[in-house]
């Protein structure tokens, strides 16, 4: 069997490895005394969302953690006060978050709206991209539900002008960031016009996996009540003083309940990493490596691109349409090209079909693109 390549960072990448060893030091600690862990790690946590929330431009009291995308969009969409009127989401969403929104229209009999969104080469510019998206809004709609970055097709959402025009008409804009932190400069401070931000932190950000975080501005706190009720819902016990400098709300989201919390400490390790390493080259890599991909792919196999063309709205993710015959076999594909190839690529629903979707970090080769784009061409032409 030939040596793994590992083409489905965008699922989920791999951690950098000294924050991994970080983690697995923070581990062991914990567990000399549980006890004493547990009691000391409130101010410990606090320290950690202090610093990652910074390395964002985000005030702390704003930023949350969760273990993923998905608790943090629950947070907003099921605990947030909404005016009247429709939920909207669009036809590229991930269907975990949509099923949330769908939740909750049922729950307050409200219309759970689908906008469409086009695909590879017929999106031509960030102006025609929102200007389409906000045509398609019915006038009475309470939210918006948008992913940063598209998880089938990789389209980088332009956020600070769409949530520019969804403000101007009084919609509430929920993001799903799951793909958003590590792909992009993401700036909370140039977002104010974002009603609330659900990102991970073990995707291209590679912190450990499990950590993620939710964001709202101060403006909206207010309208955003916890989903879990526990030790800190009400008051803050004296254990917890030490998190959250008194900040009611953001103590009121405190996961504030026994759990071993280093994964969310080597996120500290993780923002020395990125900072180390200068974010700007880390996103200039991921892209240089999205043209890699997706100029070789295309030389190799001639499959449409059904990622944007447009630099500006393009992220690290790569998608491709797979041939009929091949897109009626859906997610066998990845486990056949795994058992036969060794190959992993992640196999995307998409518009009522399925796509082959290709994603790699900085730590990945050109000759090692080259040699898994070699091994997917043998799989579909043998």
């Amino acid at each position: 069997m030939p040596t793994e390549i590992y083409l489905n960072w965008g699922t989920l990448s791999r951690t950098w490895p000294d924050v991994l060893q970080k983690m697995q030091k923070y581990q062991l600690d914990y567990e000399i005394n549980p006890t004493v862990s547990l009691f000391e790690g409130w101010g410990r946590l606090w320290e950690t969302q202090k610093k990652v929330a910074g390395f964002f431009k985000a005030q702390p009291t704003d930023f949350y953690f969760r273990h993923n995308v998905t608790v943090a969009m629950n947070d907003f969409i099921l605990g947030a006060e909404l005016p009247p009127g429709d939920i909207v989401v669009t036809d590229l969403e991930y269907g975990a978050i949509v099923n949330i929104c769908r939740y909750r229209a049922e729950k307050d009999k409200r219309n759970l709206v689908t906008i469409l969104i086009p695909m590879g080469d017929e999106l031509k510019s960030e102006d025609q991209l929102v200007d389409l998206i906000m045509k398609q809004i019915p006038q009475k709609s309470a939210l918006l539900m948008i992913s940063h970055v598209m998880t089938g097709t990789g389209l980088k959402i332009p956020l600070q002008k769409l949530a520019k025009r969804t403000r101007e008409r009084k919609i509430l804009l929920a993001v799903d960031g799951a793909h958003g932190p590590g792909v992009t400069d993401l700036d909370f401070s140039l977002l104010d016009d974002v009603d609330f931000y659900g990102g991970n932190l073990h995707k291209w950000f590679r912190g450990p996996k499990g950590t993620g975080f939710g964001w709202a501005p101060e403006r909206n706190h207010k309208i955003i009540h916890p989903l879990m009720a526990g030790w800190t819902t009400f008051e803050t016990p004296i254990p917890f003083m030490p998190f959250g400098e008194g900040h009611r709300w953001n103590i009121s989201m405190l996961m504030a309940y026994c759990l071993n919390f280093n994964a969310f400490y080597a996120l500290s390790d993780a923002v020395d990493e990125w900072q180390k390493r200068d974010p700007r080259k880390v996103y200039a890599g991921l892209q240089a490596k999205r043209m890699f991909i997706q100029n070789e792919m295309t030389k190799s196999l001639g499959w449409k691109v059904l990622s944007p063309l447009v630099e500006s709205l393009q992220s690290p993710l790569v998608t491709f349409e797979l041939p009929a015959h091949f897109a009626s076999q859906g997610f066998e594909i990845i486990h056949a090209l795994r058992n036969q190839k060794n190959v992993t690529v992640s196999i995307t629903p998409l518009k009522g079909s399925y796509a082959l979707r290709l994603s790699a970090h900085i730590d990945i080769s050109e000759d090692q693109i080259l040699d898994g784009i070699r091994r997917i061409k043998d799989y579909f032409h043998s």
